[in-house]
């Protein structure tokens, strides 16, 4: 069997499952309540590999190929039994990766699978589950980012992503309580990348006074290239941008202000090498 083919196996079970089973002490009483999460170093590797490739990979019969090629699908390997072929990814699933991947450059311990949800419970003792995009935690955060995009330049109102969002953001709170347990303090940021995107300015103003973070491609392009040039050391001074005016008990002496996180990146740092920012997602400027 062609090495190819494995490959392939490999990148299914970890699109499919996203996370080995979770056997961590001191989770509280709804363990299932955020899945698929990657607590496992491999896994998160394994699920790296898969989102900073722009292409998305499949494994056919010969005997298929026209059938793809028609679909936009081009051959990647052949072999005697088997055609690896892949297309490109679409843009909102690109920004969706890159985020994923800004975070796993900035060494979050535990980052979302694929297709993660979390199941919340309304007030009125109903549950439901809201998939999420992208979810990052470590000691003393937890980032919930939403992400939109469109595929060129122009206005999208976000009135009812917004409203969706003010109305989830306590029951999602209490899951994250119920999954890591009352022990678990967190701060919560929520967030909306957006890429191509003008946003208007209610919409701004909304999100303001919902304490959620606007990530424009602009910014975006700025947060990937400083954390390729920080890595990890960089995620405190992201935070920091993020929380900009906010307290993080046991943190603050830790954290820079947002004019010193970018007097620290230098204009030569950031012309090291394509980004996925200014690379993959076209439109940003």
């Amino acid at each position: 069997m062609s090495r190819f083919v494995n490959k392939d196996k490999i990148r299914r079970a970890v699109e499919k499952h996203g996370a080995i089973p979770r056997a961590d002490k001191g989770l509280g009483e709804n363990s299932d309540c955020l899945a698929p999460m990657l607590t496992s170093p491999s896994v998160r590797s394994s699920a790296f590999k898969i989102r900073r490739d722009t292409f998305i990979y499949e494994s056919i019969h010969p005997a298929d190929i026209e059938k793809y090629e028609a679909e936009g699908w081009i051959v990647h390997k052949e072999s005697k039994t088997r055609v690896r072929v892949k297309r490109p990814k679409t843009h909102d699933r690109l920004l969706e990766d890159q985020v994923w991947c800004l975070f796993y450059r900035m060494g979050y311990p535990e980052l979302n699978g694929a297709r993660f949800k979390v199941k919340y419970t309304r007030q009125d003792s109903t549950t439901s589950e809201k998939q999420i995009d992208v979810f990052a935690k470590d000691d003393e955060t937890v980032v919930v980012v939403e992400c939109k995009s469109r595929e060129t330049r122009g206005r999208r109102t976000l009135q009812k992503d917004l409203h969706e969002t003010e109305s989830l953001q306590k029951p999602i709170a209490n899951a994250i309580k119920q999954y890591y347990g009352v022990n678990f303090k967190p701060k919560i940021i929520w967030a909306y990348v957006t890429n191509n995107i003008i946003w208007s300015e209610p919409d701004l103003e909304r999100a303001g006074a919902m304490n959620v973070r606007v990530i424009t491609e602009n910014e975006m392009q700025y947060f990937d290239a400083f954390i390729r040039h920080m890595g990890p050391a960089g995620r405190y001074q992201f935070l920091a941008e993020l929380l900009e005016k906010q307290d993080i008990p046991g943190l603050n002496r830790t954290y820079l202000g947002s004019r010193t996180l970018r007097s620290r990146l230098s204009v030569g740092s950031l012309a090291d090498g394509p980004s996925i920012a200014s690379s993959s997602l076209r439109g940003i400027c």
